[in-house]
């Protein structure tokens, strides 16, 4: 995970992946989350017009610390919030990086997908366990480790 980009897209299960996603914050970039003024996390069920225009406006000020770090988590975005964040996701002040995460990018209109580079955290940080490799390596394991593996997904909540 670099910074080259801005804005980033995680696909997954709301807890799970914003969980990953902490941790490689904390490993990769030593971002610390709690206490941290430039850091924010917004998780809901539905991102409101009025929770993306205050997200917007909060991404107007430049950081207090380092960088300041946005984290949308939402299982669905309203066209009118995703428009009202995609000037925000386009041109965002410098030292400023989003994080969405959603369940599926499908719910996201193109114009917003766009603007986010798609990122995987493995299964270890807490995300999907689904790049080529993993099914490489699914692939190639006998059928008693295949039915283990299948097994630790059925018992995921």
């Amino acid at each position: 995970m670099d910074k080259n980009h801005h804005a980033y897209l995680l696909e997954g299960e709301r807890k799970t992946t914003l969980a990953g996603l902490l941790g490689k914050l904390k490993e990769e970039w030593g971002i610390e989350t709690k206490g941290n003024p430039d850091f924010f996390v917004l998780e809901c069920e539905t991102l409101s017009i009025g929770e993306a225009r205050a997200l917007k406006e909060s991404a107007t000020t430049k950081p207090f610390l380092g960088e300041k770090i946005f984290v949308i988590a939402a299982n669905f975005m309203g066209h009118e919030a995703q428009n009202a964040l995609l000037k925000t996701l386009e041109e965002p002040i410098s030292d400023t990086y989003f994080f969405v995460i959603v369940p599926n990018e499908k719910i996201l209109l193109p114009t917003v997908r766009s603007r986010l580079l798609p990122l995987r955290i493995g299964a270890a940080e807490g995300g999907a366990k689904n790049t080529p490799a993993d099914v490489l390596e699914f692939l190639k394991s006998p059928a008693e480790e295949r039915l283990k593996i299948l097994g630790g997904f059925l018992t995921h909540e």
